[in-house]
């Protein structure tokens, strides 16, 4: 027959990961505590490579999904394009469908966007290393309307023109970002987007806060694009030298 603990007896602690004690506490600290000893854990199980492959996996998957929410939004990501091209969360563009980005951002469609509804729209770059996220477009006071026909400057104000995209040899996301307005924002401000320089290291939260706007965007999607690899060329040979021979 068991015996019944008594009020006064604390439970004895539970071995859930090894050298990781689950204490009965709650709260964020507690939490964390209790994370850190499982990475612990999980560390000290593997060898290093395993370790950093791990790692770097997290990262992939993590930087995949900060700017495609999980899959209850994706009725709402439906219907964007670009130029024509439909833009799924991490569609790859080649080089000719990213040149079709007009300067005037009238390549831009979402057609699940709330036609009474009025929207800011920002396309950054995230994956420029120090000088993320770079900015190539902001406008603000689009009605969903237009959204859903394609959006065009005279229909909204844009604060920032097109920056136009460089393509590297590094894969690059390249984020539309849209933000429900709850009004029309009077007289926004230009941003000054002539360079590089002015159109890095863009706090787009810290944007829309100053706007009145909600900093956190109502859907956003992303397509993937990068260039041609350059070739090098061999180097030139001494005057006289011979040819090398064919293998």
């Amino acid at each position: 027959k068991p015996k019944l603990r008594s009020r006064g007896t604390a439970p004895p602690p539970a071995l859930s990961a090894p050298g990781m004690v689950a204490h009965r506490r709650s709260g964020p600290v507690a939490t964390a505590a209790l994370l850190l000893a499982a990475c612990a854990a999980v560390e000290a199980s593997l060898d290093m490579s395993d370790f950093q492959g791990l790692a770097s996996r997290v990262r992939e998957v993590a930087a995949a999904n900060l700017f495609c929410p999980p899959s209850h939004l994706a009725a709402q990501r439906a219907g964007f394009s670009v130029g024509g091209v439909e833009v799924k969360c991490g569609s790859k563009l080649d080089a000719s469908a990213v040149a079709e980005i007009a300067p005037d951002g009238s390549s831009f469609r979402w057609t699940s966007a709330a036609p009474q509804s009025m929207y800011a729209v920002a396309l950054i770059d995230p994956d420029s290393g120090d000088a993320s996220p770079i900015r190539h477009f902001a406008a603000v006071n689009l009605r969903g309307a237009t959204l859903r026909a394609g959006y065009g400057m005279d229909t909204g104000d844009t604060v920032a023109p097109y920056f136009p995209i460089q393509l590297s040899e590094e894969v690059h996301r390249y984020v539309f970002l849209v933000f429900r307005q709850d009004g029309p924002v009077d007289s926004p401000p230009q941003l000054p987007s002539a360079t590089f320089i002015d159109n890095s290291k863009w706090d787009y939260r810290a944007w829309a806060e100053s706007l009145g706007i909600n900093p956190r965007p109502t859907i956003s999607n992303y397509f993937k694009a990068q260039g041609e690899r350059l070739r090098t060329a061999p180097p030139p040979r001494p005057v006289g030298a011979a040819a090398p021979r064919p293998p």
